[in-house]
C-alpha cells in the first residue's frame, strides 16, 4: 500500500473539508473554554491524576477539548489556521491514545504527576504558559512578516522554560527523567505543527540567528512573576488559542 506523508494528507483533507465546510456555530470565546481543558499546564484548576480514577477523568477532559478543539477549526477557521490546528489536533490525539488506553503508559504518566502534586508546586511551569500567552498578544502587534517566525521563537522560549522549570520541580520528587518525559509529550504534539510552519526558526539558537532582531529582543526581554501575573490577570481569554488565531488568519490574509 502507498504512504502519504502527514502533511499531504492534512492538505488533502483540508482542501476535501472546504468543500463540504459545516456551519460555524462556536464562537471564540467558546473555543477558549474548549482550549482550557486542554492545558494541564496554565491551568490552575486542571486534574493532576493521582490514581485510575483521577485518570479517567483527565482522559475524558482532554478528549473533550481536543474534539471541540477540532470542531472549532473545521468549522469556523479559514485553510492555513485550519491545517495548523488541525495537525495540532491529530498528533495530540494521537498522544492521548497511548496515554490513556495503554496500561504501562497510563501508570507512567500517574507516576510522573506526582512531581506536580500539591498542585501549587506547579506554579513555575503556569507562569511559563502564562508568559507564551502574553507573548502572543504582543506578537499582534508586530509587523506581518515577522509575526509567524515571532510565533515559532516565542514558542521555543515556552519549552525552554518548561524543561527547565520541570527539571527543578522534579529531580527531587520523580527524576530527573520527567523532564524529558514532559518535553516528550509536547514535543509530540507540536512537532508536526512545527515542522510545518516555522521552517529554519527550529531552535532558540536559530532564532537567535535569523529572527528579526528588535522582535526577538522583546521576546526575550526579562519579566518578573509579578509582572506576569499583573498583566496575564488583565486579558480577557483564558487560553493562548485566541491569540493564536488572530495572529496566523492575519498572517493568511
Amino acid at each position: 500500500m502507498m504512504k502519504y506523508p502527514i502533511g499531504f494528507l492534512l492538505i488533502v483533507n483540508v482542501c476535501l473539508a472546504a468543500k463540504i465546510k459545516p456551519k460555524c456555530n462556536m464562537t471564540v470565546e467558546d473555543a477558549d473554554m474548549c482550549a482550557k481543558k486542554l492545558m494541564f499546564i496554565g491551568d490552575r484548576d486542571n486534574i493532576i491524576p493521582a490514581d485510575e480514577q483521577q485518570m479517567d477523568s483527565y482522559c475524558s477532559r482532554m478528549n473533550e477539548g481536543l474534539r471541540c478543539i477540532r470542531h472549532y477549526a473545521r468549522s469556523c477557521l479559514p485553510p492555513f489556521p485550519q491545517q495548523v490546528f488541525g495537525m495540532f489536533a491529530y498528533d495530540s490525539r494521537t498522544v492521548m491514545r497511548h496515554q490513556c488506553r495503554h496500561t504501562k503508559d497510563r501508570s507512567e504518566f500517574i507516576r510522573h504527576s506526582a512531581c506536580f502534586l500539591p498542585k501549587p508546586s506547579m506554579e513555575p511551569l503556569h507562569l511559563c504558559m502564562d508568559r507564551y500567552t502574553l507573548h502572543l498578544d504582543l506578537i499582534r502587534t508586530m509587523d506581518p512578516d515577522t509575526k509567524i517566525s515571532a510565533v515559532c521563537c516565542g514558542f521555543h522560549l515556552f519549552q525552554d522554560c518548561i524543561q527547565k522549570s520541570t527539571q527543578s520541580l522534579c529531580e527531587p520528587k520523580t527524576g530527573i527523567e520527567t523532564a524529558d518525559y514532559i518535553m516528550s509529550i509536547i514535543n509530540s504534539m507540536t512537532n508536526d505543527v512545527l515542522d510545518f510552519t516555522c521552517g529554519r526558526f527550529e531552535s532558540i539558537e536559530k532564532c537567535d540567528k535569523y529572527m528579526d532582531e528588535k522582535a526577538w529582543n522583546a521576546l526575550k526581554e526579562p519579566k518578573s512573576t509579578e509582572e506576569i501575573v499583573t498583566e496575564r490577570a488583565k486579558q480577557k481569554f483564558v487560553s493562548p488559542i485566541p491569540a493564536l488565531v488572530a495572529v496566523i488568519t492575519n498572517y493568511e490574509l
